[in-house]
């Protein structure tokens, strides 16, 4: 593999990083997962320039994330337990949640890059709200002037509102359903921040300074629905980072995401496909001359700027079964580049009835 150029990261993730395993009536699959990895993976297709904050476990092989274009100097390797997340759908379609996060269950601060603290953009990923609001404070306290977005998830809105509520309040975006913001707003009042609300098979909006511009989905069949929130997230913030306004970033972010829910597992060829499509159409970087602080609101202004290439994906992916971490088929006949590490990625085989953009990965 190629030595990467080191950068400037315009874009942070903190999430989680670990096995999900998801139980259904029609099986049981355990692959590598957590909102941190899904949305690095997204979000590292469409833009150079991506920062992953974790805490991973001795039993994780960081050779997964290596696989990923992204800067690891915020992975955090530590004696210990790599988090584990289970989602279990009954025959009745509910959903239930349980995690154990090991090493990652405290945040560790002190593997934080301090060149993070100058992005453009950090997003935290579902999480339980007590770890979002320790890690909102911390990037306050440390005098980090980046948008944060926060993405919220059912079990943790239903159980502890007040905190989720907290943490919409002191975010700069806000993701979340139809469900969590029933269940936070009573489905009329808009979030306090500018949000991208997400509706199942009937796509996405952004609501911001008291306008909405929805996104419909295009018809998909679904599959394995799990992760495509996490799809749609680090879509739409890598594409707001290269400068596009949100109206288009949401609708390149919708369309990955739908394309996501059509195979098992997260990283595989249909979505990894459509990241590329993206990647092509846009054809040029953005430079963005006016950069929004404080606000998603605002659209910047943009002028294109050197080609952004990459290699296509090819037909082979590398597959993970119920055996955590154990290395499927090897690429062949593939170009190097950026297409080539995530044709890489390990690829779930099992099958999740979760609302599409719902998410579930802790």
């Amino acid at each position: 593999m190629r030595q990467r150029e080191q950068r400037l990261a315009d874009l942070v993730i903190v999430g989680h990083v670990g096995f999900a395993t998801d139980r259904t009536v029609n099986g049981s699959v355990s692959y590598v997962g957590g909102s941190g990895f899904v949305v690095a993976f997204a979000a590292s297709a469409l833009l150079d320039g991506v920062g992953l904050v974790a805490q991973v476990g001795e039993d994780f092989d960081l050779d997964v994330l290596r696989r990923l274009p992204i800067d690891m100097e915020g992975i955090a390797v530590q004696a210990g337990t790599s988090a584990r997340l289970r989602v279990d759908q009954a025959s009745d379609g509910t959903i239930s949640f349980g995690s154990d996060l090991g090493i990652a269950a405290e945040p560790s601060f002190d593997r934080y890059p301090a060149a993070y603290l100058h992005a453009r953009y950090v997003h935290l990923g579902t999480a339980p709200p007590r770890q979002q609001l320790a890690w909102l404070k911390y990037l306050r306290d440390q005098g980090c002037h980046a948008q944060v977005s926060v993405d919220m998830f059912e079990p943790f809105v239903a159980a502890e509102p007040d905190a989720c509520h907290e943490v919409c309040d002191r975010a700069d975006l806000i993701f979340l359903n139809d469900a969590e913001h029933r269940d936070l707003y009573g489905g009329r009042a808009d979030p306090p921040a500018p949000a991208v609300l997400k509706h199942g098979p009937g796509g996405a909006e952004f609501l911001a300074n008291g306008g909405r511009h929805r996104i419909p989905a295009p018809e998909a069949g679904e599959v394995d629905p799990i992760g495509a929130g996490e799809v749609l997230a680090g879509s739409f913030l890598a594409l707001r980072a290269r400068g596009l306004a949100a109206d288009q970033a949401l609708t390149y972010a919708v369309a990955a995401a739908t394309r996501s829910v059509t195979e098992f597992g997260v990283p595989g060829p249909a979505v990894t496909g459509e990241l590329k499509r993206v990647r092509d159409e846009l054809g040029s970087a953005f430079l963005v001359r006016d950069v929004p602080v404080g606000g998603f609101g605002r659209v910047a202004e943009l002028s294109g700027v050197a080609e952004f290439g990459g290699a296509a994906p090819g037909g082979d992916q590398a597959a993970f079964g119920p055996e955590l971490l154990s290395p499927g088929p090897a690429q062949r006949g593939q170009p190097a580049g950026k297409a080539e590490l995530l044709g890489q990625l390990p690829v779930a085989t099992g099958s999740l009835g979760r609302e599409l953009f719902g998410g579930a990965h802790g």
